[in-house]
C-alpha cells in the first residue's frame, strides 16, 4: 500500500486490517501528517507479530476511551477538530490542514466532560460540557447541567455563550438576568443559523420559574452577546425553525400531559395542538419550503414508523415519503448546513442509511461499494460537499475513519476509535432471534469467543438499558471483553424495545419484570436447550435497565442463574417514579413502568429491593457517585438489604463516572470488578 490515496475502485479487498499492523500504523500516521496535517497517534498500536490472545488483552485497553471521537471538518474544509482522551478525560483536539500551526488542545472545565463538539463557522467551534450539580440536591437529587463554550480555532480565546454580570456560569439578561437564576440546560441549540454562521438560535430554562419555559436568543458565537427571539411561553421546553429560520413549532412538558403550537403561516397566530394528530401521533422533524407542510415520523397503517408530509393546517398526512415494511424509521438525516431532511435512519441487524435525496443516494452507495461488509454513515462534510468524514464500523471493527474526497472519488484512512484493538482479536456477533413463551419472536445477538465450539459455554446474558432502546449489530466494548474472556455473550431485544413497530413497543407496557423479564428467560433457556450454555454457569448481566433486569432475573427465577450484576441499576421502582415525577416530563415518561397509587403492590412485587429475601445467588453492585439517572442511592440501599440478610453480595461505589461511565477509570474499575466475581463464580 502507498502513501498515495485509493481509488474508489482499486480500495483493498480485505479492509479487515484497517491499517492495525505496526508498519501499516506508520505509514497511515505519515498518511496522516503529510496530508492532512491532523495531530499525530497518541498510542502505538499491537505490532501484528506480537498479537496476544484475546484472554491476555488487558481490562484496560477494552475500558479506554475513544482514541478520536466526533471528527468535524470546519465548514470551508481548513481545520479539523476531534474529541481526543487525555490522562482519562475527553479533550477537544483542532488542528488546521495544510500550514504548520501546531494543534490546539482544550480541556473540559474542572468537573465537567465534553459532550459534543460542532464549528459554528470557519473560525469558531462550539463545545458542548456536562456536569453533575448539587442544585436540588437538598430535595435528595443530583442532576446534570450542560454548558456552552465557543472557542477560536486557535484556541486563544474561549468564552462561554451565556454569560451572567458576576457568576461566570450565571445566565445574563431578560429575565434570566439575575445572577442567582441560572439555567440548567445550557446548550440546546434550537438552529445553527449556518445562513448566518456569526449567530446561533440558543434556548434556555430558568430553573426558578415553575412554568418551565425556554427563552430562545440570537446568540453571537463569538462574543456571547444576544438578542431575544423569543420570550417563552409556558411549557415548552423545544423548538423547530422552519427553512427560512423562523421559530414554527414548540413542544414540551405540562404535568402529566404535553403541549405543542404551532406559529400558523395564513394567521400568523400561534395555534394550540393539543387537540390535534400533531400533538400525540407524530415526532416533527423538519419543514417543507412551505410551513404549512412538515416533515413527521409516525405511525403508518401497519404500526411501523415511517416518515410523512403532514399537512399543519388540515392535519392530515399529504403523502408517505419513506416506510419500510418491518423497521421502524429511527431517526431523520437533515442535510448539512442546511434545515431539509435528506434520507433516514433505519435499524435492521444494523444501521443503515437510505436517502431519498439523488446526490446524498449516490454518494452512500460509492461510500459501500468502497466499504463493502461495514456499516458506513457520513459524520461531517465541508459546506461544498468537497469532503466528508466517514466512519465505518463492524461487529468486530471498533470504528475507523475515512475521509471521503468527492471530487477526486478517492477514500483515504485517517484513523480508528480503539488503536489496540484488531479486528482478528475479536468475536463475531451472530443475529439469533427466538420465541417467547406467547409466541413473541424476539430478536437478540449472541457472541461466541474466539476458538471455541458454541456448546457448554460460560454464558452472560447482557439484557440492554432504556427499556426503550435495542441492541445492533456492531461493536460492544463490552460484550468483546466479557467474549475475549471466554464467555457467550447473548443480548436480547424483549418487548418494549424500539424499531420493530408500535405493536412491539407497546407490549411492554407496565411489564418491567412481567413479560419483559419473562422474555429475557425464554431466552436463555432457548441457549440451554440448544446446548450453547452451560446451565450451571450462567449469569445476567446489565446496567441501566439492564441491572434492574440482572437483579430481577436473580428474584425471579433464581435457580436459572450462578450470579447477577447490577451496574448503575435500579432496585426500587416506586423510588425511581417518585424521583422522576419531580422532573420535566417524568410524570408521562414513567407511566410506562405503572401507577405508584393504581399498581403500587405490583411495583412492589417487581421491585428487587422489595424482594430481595429471595434472592439466592451471589450479586455484584456497581455505581458511580455522580450517576444523576439512576441515583446510587438504589444501589447503596440494595447493597444494605442484602448485607442485612446475610446475601452474598459485593458493592462496588465509583467516585466519578456519570450513568454511561464517560470517564475511563470508571470503564475500568468496573470491568476488573466485573471479571474478577464471573471468574470466581463461573470460571471461564
Amino acid at each position: 500500500m502507498g502513501l498515495g490515496f485509493w481509488r474508489l475502485g482499486d480500495i483493498m479487498k480485505n479492509l479487515g486490517t484497517r491499517c492495525h499492523s505496526a508498519d501499516n500504523f506508520l505509514i497511515s500516521t505519515l498518511m496522516l501528517i503529510s496530508t492532512l496535517m491532523i495531530v499525530g497517534h497518541l498510542g502505538m498500536a499491537l505490532s501484528a507479530s506480537a498479537q496476544p490472545a484475546p484472554k491476555d488483552i488487558p481490562v484496560e485497553v477494552f475500558a479506554a476511551l475513544p482514541a478520536n471521537l466526533s471528527p468535524k471538518l470546519s465548514p470551508d474544509g481548513t481545520a479539523f477538530a476531534i474529541i481526543v482522551p487525555l490522562r482519562g478525560r475527553k479533550h477537544v483536539l483542532i488542528r488546521p490542514i495544510g500550514g504548520k500551526q501546531d494543534p490546539v488542545v482544550l480541556p473540559p472545565y474542572e468537573g465537567s466532560e465534553i459532550s459534543w463538539i460542532r464549528w459554528a463557522n470557519n473560525d469558531r467551534l462550539l463545545i458542548g460540557l456536562s456536569y453533575t450539580s448539587r442544585r436540588f440536591e437538598f430535595f435528595g437529587k443530583r442532576v446534570s447541567e450542560t454548558r456552552l463554550l465557543s472557542a477560536s480555532r486557535d484556541g486563544k480565546k474561549v468564552i462561554n455563550m451565556v454569560q451572567g454580570k458576576k457568576d461566570p456560569y450565571a445566565t445574563g439578561g431578560s429575565r434570566l438576568g439575575v445572577v442567582f437564576s441560572r439555567a440548567q440546560i445550557q446548550d440546546r441549540v434550537v438552529d445553527y443559523l449556518d445562513d448566518d454562521p456569526k449567530h446561533v438560535l440558543l434556548a434556555l430554562n430558568d430553573d426558578l420559574n415553575p412554568d418551565q419555559s425556554y427563552e430562545v436568543r440570537r446568540v453571537k458565537v463569538d462574543t456571547g452577546r444576544f438578542k431575544n427571539v423569543f420570550r417563552g411561553t409556558r411549557y415548552i421546553q423545544d423548538w423547530t425553525t422552519d427553512m427560512q429560520g423562523n421559530l414554527r413549532f414548540g413542544e414540551g412538558y405540562r404535568n402529566k400531559s404535553t403541549k405543542t403550537i404551532y406559529l400558523n403561516p395564513t394567521t400568523k397566530i400561534w395555534d394550540l395542538m393539543d387537540e390535534k394528530p400533531i400533538h400525540d401521533k407524530y415526532v416533527l422533524w423538519a419543514f417543507f419550503e412551505d410551513p404549512r407542510f412538515a416533515y413527521v415520523t409516525g405511525q403508518n397503517k401497519n404500526g411501523i414508523r415511517a416518515l410523512f408530509k403532514f399537512d399543519m393546517i388540515k392535519q392530515e398526512v399529504a403523502e408517505t415519503v419513506y416506510e419500510h415494511e418491518k423497521y421502524d424509521v429511527e431517526a431523520v438525516i437533515i442535510r448539512p448546513y442546511g434545515r431539509d431532511p435528506i434520507g433516514i435512519y433505519l435499524i435492521t441487524d444494523r444501521v443503515e442509511s437510505h436517502y431519498f435525496d439523488p446526490d446524498w443516494s449516490k454518494r452512500q452507495r460509492m461510500i459501500d461499494g468502497a466499504l463493502k461488509g461495514y456499516v458506513n454513515r457520513v459524520i461531517s462534510s465541508t459546506k461544498d460537499n468537497g469532503m466528508h468524514i466517514v466512519e465505518s464500523e463492524s461487529d468486530v471493527e471498533s470504528g475507523a475513519y475515512y475521509l471521503f474526497d468527492e471530487k477526486n472519488k478517492q477514500l483515504h484512512f485517517l484513523d480508528v476509535k480503539y488503536r489496540d484493538l484488531e479486528p482478528k482479536m475479536l468475536s463475531p456477533m451472530i443475529s439469533m432471534p427466538y420465541e417467547a413463551r406467547d409466541g413473541l419472536t424476539i430478536p437478540a445477538y449472541l457472541t461466541i469467543p474466539q476458538g471455541v465450539k458454541a456448546e457448554s459455554l460460560p454464558t452472560v446474558i447482557m439484557p440492554h438499558g432504556g427499556p426503550h432502546s435495542r441492541n445492533i449489530w456492531g461493536y460492544h466494548y463490552r460484550a468483546q471483553f466479557l467474549a475475549s474472556r471466554g464467555y457467550a455473550v447473548f443480548q436480547p431485544n424483549f418487548r418494549g424495545s424500539t424499531g420493530y413497530g408500535r405493536e412491539f413497543r407497546d407490549a411492554g407496557e407496565k411489564n418491567w419484570g412481567l413479560k419483559m423479564q419473562d422474555d429475557i428467560t425464554d431466552g436463555v433457556n432457548m441457549l440451554i436447550e440448544k446446548g450453547i450454555a452451560d446451565p450451571k454457569r450462567i449469569c445476567i448481566v446489565g446496567a441501566s435497565y439492564g441491572g434492574y433486569a440482572a437483579l430481577m432475573g436473580a428474584v425471579k427465577t433464581p435457580d436459572l442463574f450462578a450470579c447477577a450484576v447490577s451496574i448503575s441499576g435500579v432496585s426500587d421502582l416506586p423510588q425511581l417514579i417518585a424521583d422522576d415525577q419531580k422532573f420535566v416530563g417524568g410524570k408521562i415518561w414513567t407511566r410506562s413502568i405503572g401507577d405508584p397509587g393504581e399498581d403500587r403492590e405490583i411495583l412492589r412485587a417487581t421491585s428487587p429491593y422489595h424482594q430481595a429475601e429471595k434472592i439466592k445467588i451471589p450479586i455484584l453492585l456497581i455505581h458511580t457517585k455522580d450517576d444523576t439517572r439512576v441515583p446510587v442511592a438504589h444501589s447503596r440501599a440494595m447493597a444494605k438489604r442484602l448485607k442485612g440478610m446475610k446475601k452474598s453480595v459485593k458493592y462496588v461505589e465509583i467516585e466519578k463516572g456519570g450513568h454511561t461511565l464517560e470517564v475511563e477509570a470508571a470503564r475500568i474499575a468496573t470491568l476488573k470488578a466485573l471479571e474478577k466475581f464471573l471468574a470466581k463464580h463461573l470460571g471461564s
